[in-house]
């Protein structure tokens, strides 16, 4: 992942049956020496699709995330968070990467 770029994440998943709730929140983070560090994400969860997804229905998104220059070149991972209005976590997942 360049510093001073935006990188593209791709995300698909369905629901477990029942609707969820009609918005929803996405929050990323990069873990680099244990160190927690917010990423910039854009657009919105929901944006592009209808929400609350219903059913067996899928969602699939999109999303750029800015890769700060600040942050220092190295391996470490992305943390990847989906919320409903609840705060419960919908989907969550965590990818090695590499800042160059």
């Amino acid at each position: 992942m360049p510093r001073g770029t935006n990188v593209t994440v791709n995300a698909e998943f369905t629901s477990n049956g029942s609707p969820t709730t009609p918005s929803l929140k996405h929050e990323a983070y990069y873990i680099l020496n244990a160190i927690k560090t917010k990423a910039t994400i854009t657009p919105t969860t929901c944006e592009g699709v209808a929400c609350p997804l219903q059913g067996d229905l899928g969602l699939r998104f999109s999303a750029s995330i800015y890769v700060n220059p600040s942050l220092p070149a190295l391996r470490g991972k992305l943390r990847w968070e989906l919320t409903n209005d609840s705060k419960e976590v919908v989907l969550c997942y965590q990818i090695p990467i590499s800042i160059s």
